[in-house]
C-alpha cells in the first residue's frame, strides 16, 4: 500500500517527527508558506501548502517566494476584483490553486470567473451546498467552449472515476483517508479534518501511525459507505452513489434537497460518459 500523506497544522517539532512521510501542511498565516516550504522541500516531504486565513482571496498577501510552491488556497469569499486583478500576472506565475467555500452562491460564479482566466480552482462542495449554482459550474467545466483552468472537483471525478468502482473526491480537498491522514500536535490521527476536529481518532503516535493500514478502526472507516446499504439509506438507492458515496446523507427533503444532490450528481456522470474532459500531459503534482 502507498504510505499516507499526512495533513498537519504548521508545527516545527510536529514537522521534525514525522520525517517519514510526505506532509500537508496547514497553513493559518502568509508568514507560514515559505515556513513549510524552506522545512519540508529540502528532503523532498513537502506535498502541498494549504493556506486558510480567514480573508477574502483578494486580501490575502502574495509574495513572491510563493512560486514554486505547491499552494492551495482557501477563502470563504472571493472579495475584490479590483484588488485581485492588480495581482494577475504574478498570481499566474504563481501556479496556486484557489479554492473558495460552496455554502455561497455568489462563490461558484467567482470560481468560473476565476477558470476563465486560466487558474486551476475549485469550490469546496459540503452539506450547504447550493445546486443549481453548482450545475451552472459543471455544465461550465464541461461543456464551455473556451479553454479556462481545471475547476474542481469535476477535473478529479472526469480523470479518476471508473465505471468499474467508485470514487471518493474528497482527495481534492486532502481528505480521502485511502490517501491522506489527518494528524494534530498531540499525534492524534484521523481520517478528516472535520473528525480531527471533532475527536474523532483511529490511533494515536507514530507507533501506531506505521500501522494504521492493519488498524481496525481505520478499515471500518475506510468502508463506512458500504453502510449506506446495510441501513438502507436513501442515497443506496441514488444512482449516482458512487460518486457522492453518501457525502449528503440526511438532507431534509424540505426544499427539494435531497433530490438536488441526486440530480446533480447524476449530471456529473451524464457528463463523464458524454464529454470526459481532457488530460494534458502527465502532470507532475497530483492529488
Amino acid at each position: 500500500m502507498t504510505p499516507h500523506i499526512l495533513v498537519a497544522p504548521y508545527n516545527e517539532k510536529l514537522m521534525g517527527q514525522l520525517r517519514q512521510w510526505k506532509m500537508v501542511i496547514l497553513a493559518s498565516g502568509e508568514s507560514q508558506v515559505g515556513s513549510a516550504n524552506n522545512h519540508l522541500r529540502q528532503d523532498n516531504r513537502l506535498h502541498a501548502v494549504v493556506l486558510r486565513t480567514g480573508k477574502a482571496l483578494s486580501a490575502i498577501e502574495y509574495e513572491e517566494p510563493w512560486e514554486n510552491i505547491p499552494l492551495f488556497i482557501y477563502a470563504d469569499e472571493f472579495g475584490s476584483f479590483r484588488d485581485l486583478s492588480s495581482k494577475v500576472d504574478f498570481l499566474r506565475k504563481m501556479g496556486a490553486r484557489f479554492f473558495l467555500s460552496g455554502e455561497k452562491a455568489e462563490n461558484y460564479q467567482w470560481v468560473q470567473m476565476l477558470a476563465s482566466m486560466g487558474f486551476n480552482c475549485g469550490v469546496h462542495l459540503g452539506k450547504k451546498a447550493h445546486w443549481e449554482a453548482a450545475s451552472d459550474l459543471l455544465h461550465y467545466s464541461f461543456y464551455s467552449p473556451a479553454k479556462h483552468g481545471q475547476v474542481e472537483p469535476f477535473n478529479y471525478i472526469s480523470g479518476n472515476f471508473s465505471v468499474d468502482s467508485s470514487i471518493n473526491y474528497a482527495a481534492v480537498y486532502f481528505d480521502d483517508p485511502s490517501r491522506y491522514l489527518h494528524i494534530n500536535e498531540n499525534l492524534e490521527i484521523a481520517a478528516s479534518s472535520q473528525e480531527l476536529n471533532d475527536g474523532i481518532f483511529l490511533a494515536k503516535g507514530i507507533e501506531e501511525l506505521k500501522t494504521i493500514s492493519s488498524n481496525k478502526a481505520y478499515e471500518t472507516r475506510l468502508n463506512a459507505w458500504r453502510g449506506l446499504f446495510l441501513r438502507n439509506s436513501e442515497c443506496s438507492g441514488c444512482e449516482s452513489w458512487r460518486v457522492c458515496l453518501g457525502k449528503h446523507e440526511g438532507l431534509s427533503d424540505k426544499n427539494g434537497s435531497k433530490m438536488e444532490c441526486q440530480a446533480f450528481y447524476l449530471q456529473i456522470l451524464e457528463a463523464i460518459m458524454q464529454k470526459p474532459l481532457p488530460v494534458e500531459g502527465k502532470p507532475e503534482w497530483r492529488f
